[in-house]
């Protein structure tokens, strides 16, 4: 992380006024989540190296002047990747991974 170009922080402001239904369920989280991710996917497509970052949050919070109603939901450190030898990882087969109607029943 010490070497990455940038690390940006994804929070979610708690006190977001949303539907019941998703506040119950959390899903405000979920579009952070997702909001990570599809950056994470967006450097990789530019050529650059990313990681998602689990962040000490009490330190995140002072470093950074995080205020408590805002939920880290984790950092995405971006750079310029040495080796970036994505092609050379061997994909699992599909049968592996893919479950049909139950968990666990190809």
């Amino acid at each position: 992380m010490d070497k990455a170009n940038v690390l940006i922080v994804v929070c979610i402001d708690k006190g977001a006024k949303i539907d019941s239904w998703l506040e119950k369920h959390e899903q405000h989280y979920y579009s952070g989540v997702s909001c990570l991710q599809n950056m994470w996917l967006a450097s990789w497509d530019l050529g650059l190296g990313a990681c998602w970052v689990t962040l000490d949050e009490d330190k995140a919070r002072k470093v950074l002047s995080i205020p408590v109603n805002q939920k880290i939901i984790g950092g995405l450190a971006i750079g310029y990747a040495k080796n970036r030898k994505i092609d050379q990882v061997p994909l699992k087969d599909l049968k592996e991974i893919v479950h049909y109607e139950k968990f666990s029943k190809s």
